[in-house]
């Protein structure tokens, strides 16, 4: 994902520096969070500030492997339909 600083910062400053699902700070933290795209730019998401969420890195790595299990889960159940 290539934003600009400019959109990087926006987004930081509109989240508080915290992240914006369960509120721990860059402090708490220990140094600053990622920018994810709250809909995934491989399902139609886009690099709008409303897409784009401050986030920790604990919930990166939930958000990712949310959108992996329900790829996974769709995937076996279009697999159980045609068989």
């Amino acid at each position: 994902m290539s934003l600009t600083a400019s959109i990087r910062e926006q987004v930081r400053h509109r989240a508080q520096s915290a992240c914006e699902f369960c509120g721990i700070t860059e402090i708490d933290a220990g140094g600053m969070l990622t920018i994810d795209h709250f809909q995934p730019r491989t399902k139609a998401g886009s690099d709008t500030l409303e897409d784009l969420i401050y986030a920790c890195n604990r919930l990166s790595q939930i958000l990712a492997f949310l959108c992996s299990t329900v790829v996974s889960l769709l995937i076996t159940t279009s697999l159980n339909t045609y068989s």
